[in-house]
């Protein structure tokens, strides 16, 4: 048995060894190799594009050297592999950009997704922080819901009294700080006048209207000899009654503060200084001397009268009888003496810059004569 099997080892040797030297085989031999070598180079490319990998390196290693050992089935092997691998190839290169693409997508998803969250780790001092000034903004609420309140009562108070005042006693003013004024219709309103007045022109009051941001007065007053009822902001009257100046200091100055138009303490009240508004209302010619009595005397309040008088027309009918002056060396001496009056004896014709000098209220601004010009309401002071 054992010489069976040696004597067909040797014969198998001794065929291989004949055929190698055949042409037949050594054709074969070289197209194998041939196929092998292209394989390894196809290989080697498809590789290289598909991020060269080792294994498909080892495999033509491998079957380089399968190859050897079955020529005829390596080769049908290596041509099937030649004609598909291309394919495969540029698929796998395409699958793997459309892979490398999402990936880096997906890494910037989740980037953004992380960024976006880190607010949210911030939400609750966020929160904490709308929330308390939600709480700042409805403690502000309430407190000016009380003020507002306190206000109110305030207001309802200050009229109450003011009321009371007027039972007591007829209020009267005077219209100063302005040339002429609209009396309007309504408290507040500038767009629907009554009449309009001058400067000077006496008014009675009857009620007070406290707004916001000021008080006006409803008053009574004659135009053409008819009465007439209206609003007046209390900037523009002037009055002295103590009892009314008492009630303004008590509760508009509380209500107005930082106002200097509420009535005849504001301004005085607001500033610590002189009001020397009124001042401002009268001709050039007045201001000098009553600037000079304002300073002395800082409660005085002056009003022009607007007469609606022309001058010159006013002393030629003041002329006459109705201005007689005594012949004395100081009147004499500065032209004042005219003719003797034939009905009163001992006395003379005034001539017209006498009767010019005395008419003139500019003449007469001092704390001596002021007091001819002085309001003649009723004050129980007095």
């Amino acid at each position: 048995m054992f010489n069976k099997r040696k004597y067909r080892l040797l014969s198998a040797l001794l065929c291989i060894s004949l055929c190698a030297g055949s042409p037949s085989i050594n054709t074969l031999a070289n197209e194998t190799e041939s196929s092998v070598k292209e394989l390894s180079t196809e290989n080697y490319n498809i590789t290289e594009e598909t991020s060269e990998e080792e294994p498909a390196a080892e495999k033509s290693d491998s079957e380089e050297s399968s190859s050897n050992e079955n020529p005829s089935e390596e080769s049908s092997a290596s041509e099937s592999e030649t004609e598909t691998i291309p394919p495969e190839s540029s698929g796998t290169e395409s699958s793997t950009e459309e892979s490398t693409y999402e990936e880096p997508t997906a890494e910037m998803q989740t980037t953004e997704e992380s960024s976006s969250e880190e607010p949210t780790i911030e939400e609750p001092a966020t929160e904490e922080t709308t929330t308390e000034e939600t709480t700042t903004e409805e403690l502000t609420t309430e407190e000016a819901l009380i003020v507002d309140l306190q206000r109110s009562s305030d207001m309802e108070e200050a009229l109450t009294a003011f009321h009371a005042l007027l039972q007591e006693k007829q209020l009267m003013a005077l219209l100063y700080h302005t040339d002429s004024y609209e009396v309007q219709r309504q408290a507040g309103a500038y767009d629907d006048p009554v009449a309009v007045i001058q400067s000077g022109h006496t008014l009675y009051i009857n009620d007070a209207v406290i707004l916001d941001d000021q008080i006006w007065y409803q008053v009574s007053f004659f135009v053409g000899g008819e009465e007439q009822t209206g609003y007046i902001e209390a900037y523009y009257l002037a009055y002295s009654d103590e009892d009314w100046i008492a009630w303004e200091t008590k509760y508009l100055d509380a209500l107005y503060p930082q106002s200097t138009i509420y009535g005849m303490t504001a301004y005085s009240n607001a500033t610590n200084s002189i009001d020397t508004s009124d001042i401002d209302a009268f001709p050039s010619t007045y201001q000098e001397s009553l600037r000079a009595l304002k300073s002395q005397h800082p409660n005085w309040t002056f009003v022009p009268m607007n007469t609606g008088l022309e001058f010159n027309t006013v002393v030629n009918n003041e002329l006459g009888v109705k201005s007689l002056i005594q012949k004395t060396t100081s009147n004499a001496s500065k032209g004042w003496v005219g003719d003797p009056c034939p009905t009163v004896s001992g006395w003379y014709y005034a001539t017209k810059p006498a009767v010019a000098h005395y008419m003139n209220p500019c003449n007469f601004l001092t704390e001596t004569y002021i007091f001819q010009f002085e309001q003649l309401t009723f004050n129980s002071t007095y």
